[in-house]
Order: C-alpha cells, then sequence, then structure tokens
C-alpha cells in the first residue's frame, strides 16, 4: 500500500504536469495562428484549467485549511469560468459565436460564472475544504446546495456544447470540419463520463477519491488541440489561402467563396479595377466581370478552366480584355478552401493581334486568292487537294471548267467587258454549289469546282448540267448582250487518280474531248480518251 505522503506527492506531481501542460497547449496553438478566434479562445481555456490544477496542487499541500481555502479559489476561477468559456469555444466551431442569441446566452453563462465564484469566496472554508490523509481537497460539490446548483449548471452546458458539436458534424459537408468534430466528440464525452462518474457518482455511493476532473480533463484538451492543429480549425480564412499567392504573383487575383462572392484581392486588383477592398468584399463577381457565353458557375464541376476571355469592369465603367485563368482550391480533406482567379489583361495584345489579324488577312488573301473574282487561286487549290488526298476515305469530284467565247469578248468589247463576266462567272459558280464546295479560278477563262464527300458520281454530272444551264444565261455590259459557253471535263477521285497532278491532267483531257465535239458540254474522263493533248 501507498502512503500518504506518496499518495500527496504523486498527486502534486499529477497537478503540477496537468498545470504546464495545458499552458503549454494553448499557448504552443496560439502561437501557430494569433489571428483565429478559435486558438484564442482555447488559450483561454488552457489557462482556465492551468488555475484550475494549479489551485488544486496547493490546496493539496497547504499547512492549514485557510491557506488551502485560498488555493480553492484560485482554482474556483478555473473550474467555475471553464464551462462558459467552453461554450464560446463551441459557438466558434459553429461559427455562430457574433449571433444575438448566442450572444445573449453566453452573457447568461458569464453571469452564471460570476455568482458561483463569488459564492465561493463568502463560503465558510470548513464546509468546502475537506482535510483527507494525503491533504486537503475540495468538497463543495458533496457537502453544499451551491455545490448541487453548480454540478447540474455544468453538467448542463457540457451536454448543450455535445449535441450541438454533434449536429454540427452531421450537417458538415466538409471533411475537415467533420474530422474536427469527431475528435474533439470522442475525447470530451470520454472525459465527462470518466469525471461524472468519479466526482458526481462515487460520493452519492459514499465513494470518497481526490476530486480527479481536471487531471481527467487532460484527455478532452488533448483531443481540441490535436483538432486545432491537425485539422487548422477555423483558421484557414480566406485572407490566409491568399496571403503567400498575392505576394508571389503581381497580376489580378481575386479570391472568392463558394457562393460566388468576392472574399479578398490583391493590391493589383484594386489598383487596375480603381475600387477599394470594401467596394469589391462580400459582392458578386459577376457585377465587375462579364463572363460572355462562359457559364462561370460550372467551375465547381470541373475544377479549373484556363484562359476564358472576359471583360474587366473598372469603376470608371472602363472595360478591360483580359484572360482568366481559375482553379478550385482544396485543402488535404477535400474541403473547398476557395476559388482562385488570376486574370491577365490582354488588352493591349488584342489590339496588337488585331493589327496582325488584319495584315495577315491581307496576305493571305493576295497570295491564296484571285484578286479578280476573290475565289481560291491555283496554289489554295494545290494545298487543299493536298488535304483531301490525305483523307484517302472521302471521295471527291474534280471539274475543269473552261469558258466557250471568252477570247472573242475580249477581243470586241475590251478586257474590262472579259473581267466583268469573269466576275459574274465566280458568282454564279458559287451559287450552285455547297457549301463545303470550292470555287477556283486557275488563270485566264479556267475554273476548277473540287465536289466534296461525293456520294455518287451522278451528282458531279448534276452540278456539271447547272453549270453549263447558269453560264448559257446572257452576260450584260453596257446594255450588250454577251453570251458564253461552258466545256467541263471531270475526274474522280480516287477511280481516276490517286494524286493532284493526275487528276488535273485527266479533268483536262475530258474538257479538251468536249471541245473537240464542239464545245458547250461536259464528259467525265475515260481511259479510251487519248492521253495527247490534241489542242494546245
Amino acid at each position: 500500500m501507498l502512503r500518504d505522503d506518496n499518495i500527496k506527492s504523486i498527486l502534486f506531481a499529477i497537478l503540477c504536469i496537468c498545470f504546464i501542460s495545458y499552458l503549454f497547449l494553448g499557448v504552443y496553438s496560439y502561437k501557430k495562428n494569433k489571428e483565429s478566434k478559435i486558438n484564442v479562445t482555447f488559450l483561454i481555456l488552457c489557462i482556465s484549467a492551468s488555475l484550475w490544477a494549479m489551485g488544486y496542487a496547493f490546496m493539496l499541500i497547504s499547512p492549514n485549511i485557510k491557506i488551502a481555502n485560498i488555493w480553492r479559489i484560485v482554482a474556483a476561477i478555473g473550474w467555475c469560468f471553464f464551462n462558459g468559456i467552453w461554450i464560446s469555444f463551441v459557438f466558434y466551431l459553429n461559427d455562430t459565436s457574433k449571433k444575438n442569441s448566442t450572444l445573449k446566452i453566453q452573457f447568461i453563462v458569464y453571469i452564471a460564472a460570476i455568482i458561483f465564484f463569488i459564492s465561493n469566496l463568502i463560503g465558510e472554508p470548513s464546509n468546502v475544504v475537506s482535510s483527507e490523509a494525503y491533504g486537503f481537497v475540495d468538497n463543495l460539490y458533496i457537502n453544499t446546495f451551491i455545490g448541487t446548483v453548480f454540478s447540474i449548471y455544468i453538467t448542463v452546458l457540457f451536454i448543450a456544447g455535445i449535441v450541438m458539436m454533434y449536429f454540427q458534424m452531421r450537417n458538415t459537408k466538409k471533411n475537415r470540419v467533420r474530422k474536427q468534430m469527431k475528435t474533439i466528440l470522442i475525447t470530451s464525452l470520454i472525459t465527462f463520463c470518466l469525471a461524472a462518474t468519479i466526482d458526481l457518482l462515487f460520493p452519492i455511493f459514499g465513494i470518497v477519491v481526490f476530486p480527479s476532473a481536471i487531471i481527467i480533463m487532460s484527455i478532452s484538451m488533448s483531443g481540441m488541440w490535436y483538432a486545432i492543429n491537425k485539422y487548422k480549425m477555423m483558421s484557414i480564412s480566406y485572407e490566409l489561402v491568399s496571403e503567400y499567392i498575392f505576394e508571389a504573383v503581381n497580376e489580378p487575383i481575386f479570391i472568392v467563396g463558394e457562393d460566388f462572392l468576392i472574399k479578398n484581392c490583391n493590391e493589383t486588383s484594386l489598383n487596375i479595377t480603381g475600387y477599394n477592398h470594401k467596394d469589391l468584399n462580400q459582392n458578386p463577381l459577376d457585377t465587375i466581370i462579364n463572363f460572355r457565353k462562359f457559364n462561370f458557375s460550372t467551375i465547381m464541376q470541373t475544377g479549373n478552366v484556363i484562359n476564358i476571355e472576359i471583360d474587366l469592369f473598372r469603376k470608371n465603367k472602363e472595360a478591360l480584355i483580359c484572360e482568366l485563368t481559375t482553379t478550385v482550391i482544396y485543402d488535404e480533406y477535400k474541403d473547398v478552401l476557395g476559388i482562385l482567379i488570376l486574370l491577365h489583361d490582354v488588352s493591349g495584345i488584342k489590339k496588337i493581334a488585331e493589327i496582325q489579324k488584319e495584315y495577315t488577312f491581307k496576305l493571305e488573301k493576295f497570295v491564296y486568292y484571285d484578286s479578280l473574282t476573290e475565289l481560291s487561286n491555283r496554289k489554295k487549290l494545290r494545298e487543299d487537294v493536298d488535304i483531301l488526298l490525305d483523307n484517302k476515305n472521302e471521295k471527291f469530284a474534280f471539274l475543269f471548267i473552261d469558258l466557250d467565247k471568252f477570247k472573242s469578248v475580249n477581243d470586241n468589247y475590251g478586257h474590262l467587258a472579259g473581267d466583268s463576266i469573269l466576275k459574274t462567272v465566280a458568282m454564279r459558280l458559287k451559287s450552285i454549289i455547297r457549301s463545303t464546295d470550292t470555287v477556283y479560278r486557275i488563270g485566264g477563262d479556267e475554273f476548277i469546282i473540287i465536289l466534296k464527300n461525293l456520294k455518287k458520281i451522278a451528282n458531279a454530272e448534276k452540278i456539271a448540267m447547272e453549270v453549263l444551264k447558269t453560264l448559257s444565261s446572257a452576260f450584260t455590259y453596257n446594255e450588250n448582250q454577251l453570251f458564253v459557253g461552258a466545256c467541263i471535263g471531270i475526274s474522280i477521285f480516287p477511280e481516276h487518280g490517286i494524286d493532284k497532278d493526275t487528276l488535273s491532267k485527266k479533268a483536262d483531257l475530258a474538257m479538251y474531248e468536249v471541245k473537240h465535239k464542239g464545245g458547250n458540254g461536259y464528259k467525265i474522263y475515260s481511259s479510251l480518251m487519248n492521253e495527247e493533248d490534241p489542242c494546245p
């Protein structure tokens, strides 16, 4: 059996360890994040527990009952206010500490704590301090009416806190919060069950032991400390998420929540837009950004988008063209911390790009298009046919068109008349083909039509007859009715060739076959045709 002096020494040592440990847990968490209200409240909770442990430790070794009562009052500062601070801690966990209803509840709880503390000051030491063989201990809970009321008070507060945490754990969508609540809930329940059994139930059955709640509390205090530091409870604010990013990037950056309201932005954003933090904070993002055709609400499903062109509105109503890149930021528990939006001002680049585009278009038009008719030219024809030949599964027709009587019009009415007819021919040919087909002018009075995705050869013949029909109508020039015709030669890929030169040559042979037979008609290439050009 342990001697009484040994029991006193062991209890004193344990209580001193609790005193130091509780202070360490609180100060450590506070230093990790001094801005977090949860961390500040936990520090106060730890100080309260430390006073409780220290008071009990020195009460145990006091030389007389009066000094023991003084140390009991020191301990009372801790245990009277501990449960009020616990309720504040729970409210901060639920993020409801600023609501009017919770402020009233906290006020009532702290008033009750003050009343309980005052009652400890006026109590007779012999009624509240018990002299046991191993030292002086607190017996407020057993011998006094106020002790019984206080026991009910702490039980109600504890159960209320547990119920609030339980429902938040059930209702939250965030894994991090669920893990936090679960850790605190389990450790707190273990603490309460053990403390209630030893400090409340045992005395009812005549079993008097040292009031061990302050020692057993190390379980719940450790659980809260673990939850705060492991899961960074409530300390991951939009400001902290954005702090490093704002320092690292010199572009407009916005942090928005899952509600798409602006939570934070960097100085560059304010400088470019002309707004201040107060103007933008908690305002919808679409008040300053026009997303055009992009549906920003889909970001929660896609997770990120890159280089979406948007309009950023400045305070003076000027719109800047920007490229938007955004990503949803998750923590290690897959909970959304915020949506990061990075903008890149491309207004100046856009102007340069428009100029480049204009000159590129002019250059391309010069290289690939006929200046008179604005049809694609021979160079464009060769490149387009190469693309078609790469797709060996697509059948297409090659229609070689040469105008009849065009030389006569040029000689009799002049080149302006010839130019007028060529322009009209171009318009008429474009009007009879599909949007997927193309008309080319390859020089002089020669045109080529490429019919893509040819299903039947009869379709090529149908277009050839349409060409003959449209070109047989009169051309008007200076009130003169002029008439021309056309000779059309047709070759088909892959039946008549698998390269552009062969297809062009065979369509040309078919066209000359028509010329030899009087013109104004069409022919599909046949191997019976003379492959020597009979008419230069």
